[in-house]
């Protein structure tokens, strides 16, 4: 972990949402920090991965955060688990998902490289794990070597982070995204800088990144943007990579994406013709054999047809189902609300231990599952399972009843009396069941019994059981190792406090959960507030973050994020927002940027980002300034971080203050040249760039530096731009009225070829 900073969004110690203990910094980046934290409920150890709180109120940012959460579904060991967004009461936007701790691929890749042989293991292993996104329709867009983690350094490990790009978004540093193109230069397929993009993109990203990973060199794809979108048209030199791996790398980095692989599958069919993808639906299932032709899978998404292979025998798939004991019969009927609950007494609730059942199907967390009869069941000879000797019961079990299936069942309705029917394997938890239970006037009935679960258990269950207490409704049914729950309410912050301790990243290792609560009541549609706020929009788009998908129930807050043009639109706004929400607490956390400022974001909205990071520190300290807030005498020093791919153009930098001035700091009188290869002087790689100095060190007439007064105070925003030409002429004032500039901008955009437009907020107060 890195040393924490006073500047860190989170220290170590604070606790989120009443679960998250931080440990430690783990990252920094341009637009986030990445932390490790520990569950107060689990003690499951996850990543935080929280928006700089100068990027909390940017829409596009907020964007990426939520296209992470949506793949949360997506159930594979060579991609991350995600869970939930959530928003802290300072207004900060963070993610959490799965702690992957191992070296990244870039690790590997700057160190020298990897060998053919395991570049060929975890090309099998990302192509398995992307075989399951692809049948969701997701495409990554973004891989590269530092969004591959291999777990504990082992190859056979290798994990995909970051499924956050999305198109017309602005990922910030290291990542290109405008309104078309996302992923990175290096790493991008031909098709990407023209907006499009499929499953085919995410195989050539692939490629690029096994070739680089095996050189040991990020790929030389040209000095500028402009040079990148002749490159792309010309094939990888692959010269000096080894069999198989240089034929896989060839086809799978063609400029035009139909001479490609057409699917990952044709992969894992080229690395090992008898490899078998996982398929992760929503009932987990290990192994099946892939299609010879197009059809649809246990996921129920068409697969893509594969080439014939007459030297491979395709096995068909039989689900085998084996009757269950009356009880675990009873509990499914139960938990789908099938029996009339309105009968059930306490004697009827008494749980009866069964002898092991040989087979039980696993826990369904789908909705429906087909059963085919018997005579319409294809029979497989099974390959002969090997000898196992059971293994004896512990010292502790011998004496207990065995259950089989291991159930916990929970209902409350309203009128009714809450109950709780299973069973619990020690003293100490099942006391702390019907503790609970009894304390909400309930009746219980657990009864002690060892099974096939996980040592962590019992804890888990008197946390999620705990966490049910202020739920008017639900149902709740625990079958081994998986735990479920739906319900209802009207406040959609108990919805989602729930959902998390149900969602992965909560549960203990070896455990699985799902919670599914209906928000109800008065609730107004998402929608409509977001028509509303839509007609405001004066300074780019406005949005809601954790906005409840089931729309705004009763007492839940509406929180409107992004920019504006002036405060009396703001209220405006909010006043139209009261009228249609009535007594629900409205929350308006935009920022206003004043009409000068909107002018040029408008201006220039459909230019792309180049990913140049600026830099906030200050002249007295050696800490960056992540707020964007300087006060009266503070002294900013500002820097711009050129990406390694940046290596020709030109760089104009202007900062626009709350007056409408705007003040050029590159190129100016003393400074003239703002050529790439002049800034870079040489330099490979990412390099920065000085634009302001801390006063004591600016004794020459290049070296800007100033120091914040009051006579300018509130927000302002400094302005990156990339050319391909000289954009401006370099004789214009060191300061003019914003209106000049903007003007100036508009006579030069199409000649000059603005190629990028990168900018960050800069505030002043007192």
């Amino acid at each position: 972990m890195l040393e924490s900073r006073p500047s860190d969004t989170f220290q170590p110690d604070m606790v989120l949402n009443n679960t998250y203990r931080i440990e430690g910094i783990i990252g920094r980046g341009g637009t986030s920090e990445v932390y490790r934290a520990r569950s107060e409920i689990s003690q499951r150890v996850v990543a935080i991965k929280v928006l700089r709180s100068e990027f909390s109120g940017n829409e596009d940012y907020l964007l990426l955060m939520k296209r992470e959460e949506e793949i949360r579904e997506i159930r594979h060991d060579a991609i991350v688990r995600y869970s939930e967004n959530h928003l802290t009461p300072e207004g900060h936007v963070y993610l959490v998902m799965d702690y992957v701790d191992g070296p990244g691929l870039d690790e590997k890749l700057h160190s020298g490289g990897l060998p053919a042989d395991d570049l060929m293991t975890i090309a099998a292993r990302l192509a398995d794990g992307l075989y399951v996104a692809h049948a969701r329709n997701i495409v990554h867009r973004d891989l590269s070597p530092d969004n591959i983690i291999l777990r504990n350094g082992n190859p056979t490990e290798a994990v995909i982070i970051d499924f956050g790009i999305a198109k017309d978004s602005n990922p910030g540093a290291g990542t290109i995204v405008g309104n078309e193109f996302a992923g990175k230069y290096s790493y991008a397929a031909p098709e990407q800088l023209n907006g499009t993009s499929d499953s085919r993109s995410d195989i050539y990203s692939l490629g690029a990144l096994l070739l680089a990973s095996f050189r040991g060199e990020t790929p030389n794809v040209g000095r500028n943007p402009m040079e990148v979108i002749a490159k792309k048209n010309e094939p990888l030199d692959t010269s000096g990579v080894p069999e198989p791996l240089k034929s896989l790398i060839d086809r799978m980095t063609q400029p035009n994406p139909d001479e490609r692989y057409q699917s990952v599958l044709e992969i894992l069919d080229e690395i090992d013709p008898a490899f078998q993808q996982t398929v992760i639906g929503a009932r987990p299932i290990s192994v099946v054999p892939r299609p010879e032709q197009s059809t649809v899978g246990m996921t129920g998404i068409p697969r893509e047809p594969q080439s014939a292979n007459p030297a491979r025998k395709k096995v068909p798939v039989v689900i085998l189902l084996i009757p269950l004991a009356i009880v675990a019969v009873a509990a499914g009927t139960y938990f789908s609300g099938i029996l009339d609950r309105d009968q059930l007494t306490t004697s009827e609730m008494q749980p009866v231990a069964e002898k092991p059942i040989a087979q039980s199907i696993p826990p369904a967390d789908t909705e429906t599952v087909a059963v085919l009869p018997a005579e319409q069941v294809p029979v497989v000879e099974p390959e002969p399972e090997p000898t196992r000797t059971a293994a004896p019961e512990p010292e502790s079990a011998q004496g207990i009843p065995r259950a089989d299936p291991y159930t916990l069942i929970g209902e409350r309705k309203s009128g009714q009396t809450l109950r709780l029917v299973g069973y619990a394997p020690d003293v100490e938890t099942r006391d702390a069941l019907v503790s609970l239970i009894e304390a909400e006037g309930g009746v219980a009935a657990v009864e002690i019994a060892s099974g096939d679960i996980s040592d962590n258990w019992g804890d888990t269950m008197v946390a999620l059981i705990t966490e049910l207490r202020d739920l008017p409704e639900w149902r709740f049914l625990a079958s081994g190792n998986f735990a479920r729950v739906t319900g209802e309410t009207s406040d959609p912050a108990l919805a989602e406090r729930i959902e998390v301790a149900f969602s992965p990243v909560s549960m203990d290792e070896g455990l699985r959960g799902v919670a599914t609560i209906d928000i109800v009541g008065n609730v107004i549609p998402r929608a409509s507030v977001q028509a509303v706020i839509d007609r405001f929009a004066d300074c780019g788009p406005l949005f809601l973050p954790q906005s409840p998908n089931a729309g705004y129930g009763e007492g839940a807050e509406v929180l409107v994020a992004g920019t504006m043009a002036t405060a009396a639109r703001r209220d405006e706004l909010s006043a139209t927002l009261q009228s249609l929400v009535g007594a629900r607490p409205i929350r308006m956390r935009t920022q206003i940027l004043g009409e000068d400022l909107c002018r040029i974001d408008q201006m220039l909205r459909n230019v792309p980002s180049a990913g140049i990071q600026i830099i906030y520190g200050y002249g007295a300290k050696d800490d960056l300034n992540a707020s964007n807030v300087y006060r009266v005498g503070e002294n900013p020093v500002i820097a711009i971080n050129l990406p390694e791919q940046i290596l020709d153009g030109y760089v104009w930098a202007s900062f626009v203050d709350v007056t409408g001035t705007a003040y050029h700091l590159l190129p100016h009188a003393n400074r003239a040249d703002n050529s790439v290869q002049s800034l870079r002087d040489g330099e490979r790689g990412s390099v920065e760039i000085r634009l302001t100095w801390p006063v004591e060190d600016a004794l020459s007439p290049d070296k800007m530096a100033f120091v914040v007064d009051d006579t300018a105070l509130g927000t302002g925003k400094l302005v990156v731009l990339l050319s391909s030409e000289p954009l401006l002429q370099t004789n214009r004032p060191a300061s003019e009225p914003v209106s000049d500039f903007v003007s100036a901008l508009q006579e030069a955009g199409v000649a000059s070829g603005i190629i990028s437009f990168d900018s960050r907020l800069l505030i002043t107060r007192r």
